[in-house]
C-alpha cells in the first residue's frame, strides 16, 4: 500500500509500548524512507490546556539523543498510514479511558498546519467515524523577527476564540487554517 492511500486504524506499527495514564505516551520504531529505523514518541499531557478546558495536548515526533521529542525533524518516512494510524489508535485507546477529555493538536508553523490538516481531510472518514474533530485558531505566530515590524507583529485578526467542527465541505483557505484541532471521544 503506497503512503498516500487512506489509513486503516487496524494497520498499525505494534511493537511499541504504551501506557495510558495522567499523563499518556507511545513509543514505537518507525521506517524511514531509506530502510532505516527511528525511534518515535507520541506524549499526551497530564494537565489540561490553560485555555480550553478538558483538552489535554498532544505532541509526537522522533526521539532526539536526549530522548525527547524533536517536533521540528524532517524525515521521510516509508509509510506516512502506519505512523497516523498509531497515533489514532493511541488517541482512542486514551479517549476511551477518558471519555470527558478531549486530545488537542498544534503545530510549529503554517506548512505543518497545512500538512496537518490535508492528512486530516484524506483521512476524514476513518477519523469521523470515532472523532469530533474541531479547529480553533489559538495562537499568533510572529512571522518575522519584531525589530522588523514598526507596528505590531501579530496578526490578531487571525484568532478565532471558537471551535469550529471540521467537514469535508468546509472550504478553509490555505492562509487561514486552524492553528490548533481537537480530538473529541464521538458520542454514540
Amino acid at each position: 500500500m503506497s503512503q498516500f492511500e487512506r489509513s486503516n486504524l487496524d494497520a498499525h506499527y505494534d511493537k511499541g509500548a504504551s501506557a495510558i495514564g495522567e499523563a499518556a505516551v507511545l513509543e514505537f520504531k518507525a521506517a524511514l524512507y531509506d530502510g532505516r529505523m527511528v525511534n518515535m514518541r507520541v506524549e499526551i499531557s497530564g494537565t489540561a490546556h490553560d485555555l480550553i478546558e478538558n483538552v489535554y495536548d498532544l505532541k509526537f515526533g522522533p526521539v532526539d539523543n536526549k530522548g525527547r521529542i524533536d517536533n521540528r525533524s524532517e524525515f521521510v518516512y516509508a509509510d506516512y498510514r502506519l505512523i497516523f494510524s498509531s497515533i489514532m489508535r493511541f488517541m482512542l485507546e486514551y479517549l476511551k479511558f477518558y471519555p470527558d477529555r478531549s486530545i488537542g493538536m498544534n503545530s510549529n508553523d503554517d506548512t505543518r498546519d497545512y500538512l496537518r490538516y490535508a492528512i486530516i481531510m484524506w483521512e476524514f472518514d476513518q477519523l469521523n467515524r470515532d472523532f469530533d474533530v474541531c479547529g480553533v485558531n489559538l495562537y499568533v505566530r510572529l512571522n518575522c523577527p519584531a525589530s522588523m515590524e514598526y507596528d505590531s507583529p501579530f496578526d490578531f485578526n487571525k484568532i478565532y476564540p471558537e471551535t469550529v467542527k471540521l467537514s469535508r465541505e468546509l472550504n478553509i483557505p490555505v492562509d487561514n487554517l486552524y492553528n490548533y484541532i481537537v480530538f473529541k471521544l464521538k458520542t454514540q
